[in-house]
């Protein structure tokens, strides 16, 4: 009986040793490694209980570790030109030769204990992406006589690049994904819960509350990988308050006599709206790469008119 009281004991120690114990996950690169980031989105919108339309799409980017020093890694990171995915451009007028090298490349430097990620030699960045896309604008032109689509493309683009900021937003989930094990402690099964405020996912200008539980969930020791698991719960009650005002205001455009006021009134305090994302982070601890992420976003609520509605954005990313 002593016996097995010590070895439950044990047991219940060794457990509790083991949910405790401090994970602090570091980056492992090695000089000239290049990963290919592959993306898929797949869009599914619901009226009620029925699929209404369903869309796919898909991006990747290339990862290449330049150098190394003793606390940091050079990265760079290269794109396709954001141009060719317009719809305006005509892209078997363009070879693969021509494309390639107008890729968008950026530098980052990554550190490697914390994961906090800098851009750098951004105005040149900033420079080599403005001569890509006059070249596709001059390209354009030697094609077609009218010039504006040309204009108005390289205007719009340029534009997206002007400043550090801009030029780090274009790039900054991506990164987010990757690094987000090495960023900080974790301990197995406990979570971490933090408010934070960032963009609504309809209106980028309006900041809300988004409250961010992270797990670690596993730790798989013959293979050295890892999960960590995270929700996302937005806070749209301001974005809600900010439609109702709208729609009460186009309403009272509308109803010159009155006489319907009272009924739309009623019908827009029924307006609902929620959105969450569950996101499922699957890296290898000791080479301190990414292997898949899995996201489902999920956006539902009530429109007096349309009655129940839903969207499910499903996002699968692999690093090859």
């Amino acid at each position: 009986m002593n016996k097995l009281l010590i070895g439950i004991t044990l047991l219940f120690l060794s457990n509790n040793c083991l949910a405790q114990k401090a994970y602090n996950f570091s980056l492992n690169w090695k000089l000239g490694d290049k990963k290919i980031v592959a993306s898929t989105f797949e869009t599914i919108k619901y009226n009620k209980d029925t699929v209404t339309s369903r869309s796919l799409d898909s991006s990747q980017f290339e990862l290449r570790v330049l150098a190394e020093n003793e606390t940091d890694y050079t990265i760079e990171l290269r794109y396709p030109n954001i141009a060719f995915d317009d719809f305006r451009i005509d892209k078997g007028d363009f070879d693969a030769k021509f494309k390639k090298q107008n890729d968008i490349r950026l530098e980052y430097q990554v550190n490697k204990k914390t994961g906090q990620a800098e851009l750098t030699k951004w105005i040149q960045a900033q420079q080599n992406i403005k001569s890509g896309l006059e070249k596709i604008s001059d390209a354009i032109n030697k094609t077609e006589d009218d010039t504006s689509t040309a204009a108005a493309l390289l205007k719009m683009y340029v534009g997206m690049f002007d400043t550090k900021k801009k030029i780090e937003s274009y790039v900054d989930m991506d990164l987010f994904d990757l690094l987000l094990p090495f960023t900080q402690e974790f301990k197995l099964n406990e979570r971490i819960s933090s408010i934070d405020s960032g963009a609504s996912p309809f209106n980028k200008q309006q900041q809300i509350s988004i409250e961010n539980n992270m797990t670690l969930n596993n730790i798989n020791e013959p293979t050295s990988t890892a999960q960590i698991d995270v929700e996302l719960i937005f806070d749209m009650s301001s974005f809600k308050q900010m439609l109702v005002d709208m729609m009460q205001k186009f309403a009272k455009m509308m109803d010159a006599d009155g006489k319907s006021s009272e009924k739309a009134k009623k019908e827009i305090e029924e307006v609902d709206i929620h959105t969450k994302q569950n996101i499922a982070y699957n890296f290898n601890y000791k080479s301190g790469w990414m292997q898949t992420v899995r996201k489902k976003h999920l956006v539902y609520g009530y429109e007096p008119r349309k009655g129940n509605y839903k969207t499910v954005i499903n996002v699968a990313i692999d690093v090859k």
